[in-house]
């Protein structure tokens, strides 16, 4: 998607990885994407659907439901704030190791 630019394409494979991020426990991570999402949807005009949302949530929130408000708008507004080269950047870092 770097070489097309096929920003439509890679808003939904930023929200496909926050998935599995947070499959994965890695909560952060998961929120981080999605602000990421967010923020380029916002840029292109196309905003999510009220059940694709629904899906996310469903998918993401049992992974987020350890981290506290603050923690959860901060990782967030930390993805919100990538470009688009650091939002591909931590789509494509290897997961962390799960804790121990």
């Amino acid at each position: 998607h770097r070489e097309h630019d096929d920003l439509w394409a890679f808003v939904h494979l930023l929200e496909d990885i926050a998935r599995l991020a947070a499959f994965s426990g890695e909560p952060e991570r998961a929120l981080e994407l999605l602000g990421a999402a967010e923020a380029l949807r916002k840029e292109i005009g196309v905003p999510r659907g009220s059940t694709l949302d629904e899906e996310i949530a469903e998918d993401v929130e049992p992974a987020v439901a350890e981290l506290g408000g603050e923690a959860r708008e901060a990782a967030r507004t930390r993805g919100r704030a990538y470009d688009r080269a650091k939002a591909i950047d931590a789509a494509l870092a290897p997961a962390s190791p799960p804790a121990r």
